[in-house]
């Protein structure tokens, strides 16, 4: 099923606004501090307070050095939540 409406940022290329236009695709623009509204800025919101809520679990002695080890749990898990 192709989408009924795209939203996008207020900042997207002249080529695409054509293409948009020529082929009558319905879009909607998204205010710049709107991230409620865009999906791709939700996603990382989401992403990043999952990954903070990981780290906040963590044994008070993991250096702080060693984030980047977790980023995997973390995407496994996310992954797991969503439906």
């Amino acid at each position: 099923m192709l989408p009924f409406l795209h939203v996008l940022d207020n900042k997207f290329s002249s080529v695409l606004q054509e293409a948009f236009d020529k082929y009558r695709v319905r879009y909607q623009t998204v205010a710049p501090y709107k991230h409620r509204v865009n999906a791709a800025e939700r996603a990382i919101q989401t992403c990043k307070a999952h990954f903070k809520s990981g780290l906040a679990t963590c044994d008070p002695d993991f250096p702080a050095t060693e984030w980047d080890r977790l980023l995997k749990q973390a995407e496994i898990t996310l992954n797991l939540l969503r439906s």
